[in-house]
Parts: structure tokens; C-alpha cells; sequence
């Protein structure tokens, strides 16, 4: 799995929350647009 490599070279702590960090992202590339 190419998903597992890339996961393993990348240090996260064991309770990163990715669905919070997906939300972030998204509103930043949203804000953006918006500027647009």
C-alpha cells in the first residue's frame, strides 16, 4: 500500500485527529476561493 509508505515516513503523534485537521483545510482552501 503506497498510503502506508507515505504514512510511515510522516511523524504524527498517536491521537492526531485527521478529521479536525481535514476540517481546517478545507475552510482555509474555502477562504481562499472566496478571495478569489
Amino acid at each position: 500500500m503506497i498510503r502506508d509508505n507515505i504514512m510511515s515516513q510522516i511523524d504524527l503523534p498517536a491521537d492526531f485527529d485527521f478529521q479536525r485537521a481535514g476540517r481546517e483545510v478545507l475552510d482555509i482552501e474555502r477562504e481562499g476561493l472566496a478571495q478569489l
